[in-house]
């Protein structure tokens, strides 16, 4: 089974910021929907999945939420939220993100829903890598 690449990924054309834009929008769907935008059986089936096929989206999410994906999920990369002439002062505009104080997340200022428990002592250092450190361990609480 293979996961999601960006539309913007297949294009000879795309450029890379577009690609990383690709990337991000489709972690947030995951993260959000729990499973990726398109699946196939094969990477040629995928690619015209994610060339062709509409983004479906789970019934049980938010109005607000399926509003933001859908938004970020547009095939035409300009169109999508964020990638017009006002950029990401068209996100933190969005009703999905009403509420949010966006500052107070630009200074680290705001309190995670989640705090993962970190197991062994170790002291959790996320590097440019995206990675934890070397000997971190992550216990999922259940």
């Amino acid at each position: 089974m293979y996961g999601y690449c960006p539309s913007s990924a297949i294009s000879a054309t795309a450029q890379l910021t577009n690609t990383r834009a690709s990337i991000f929008v489709t972690r947030r769907y995951e993260m959000m929907a729990g499973q990726p935008p398109f699946e196939a059986e094969n990477e040629d089936d995928l690619f015209e999945a994610i060339l062709h096929d509409d983004v479906l989206y789970p019934v049980w999410l938010s109005a607000a939420a399926k509003g933001v994906l859908r938004q970020f999920m547009t095939k035409p990369i300009a169109s999508r939220l964020g990638c017009g002439p006002s950029g990401e002062r068209d996100i933190k505009a969005h009703a999905f993100f009403s509420g949010l104080d966006w500052d107070k997340l630009d200074n680290r200022q705001l309190t995670p829903p989640f705090k993962p428990k970190i197991v062994g002592g170790a002291r959790a250092s996320w590097g440019g890598g995206g990675r934890p450190a070397v000997g971190v361990k992550l216990a999922v609480r259940g």
